[in-house]
């Protein structure tokens, strides 16, 4: 602690230093990056192929609304031409 009775004091701040982007914190957040994407865009077709469900044709729309979402994509895959 500098006092005023004495001479003054200097306080050095220490240099910064950049990220290395390394290491088991950078991993981590390159994980979460990617598993909060793939998340969102499983959410998104999930939305989108509910919103194809209202105005589909009665016999496919009521084959499809039984299947839960996991399995719902699949099923709906066998359906492209």
């Amino acid at each position: 602690m500098c006092r005023p009775q004495r001479e003054p004091c200097s306080v050095v701040a220490p240099e910064p230093q950049a990220k290395s982007g390394d290491g088991p914190v950078h991993s981590a957040r390159i994980y979460k990056l990617a598993k909060d994407s793939a998340v969102k865009a499983r959410t998104q077709a999930i939305n989108q192929l509910k919103a194809v469900l209202v105005i589909a044709d009665p016999a496919l729309r009521e084959r499809l609304s039984t299947l839960g979402n996991v399995n719902r994509p699949g099923v709906s895959g066998d359906f492209t031409s």
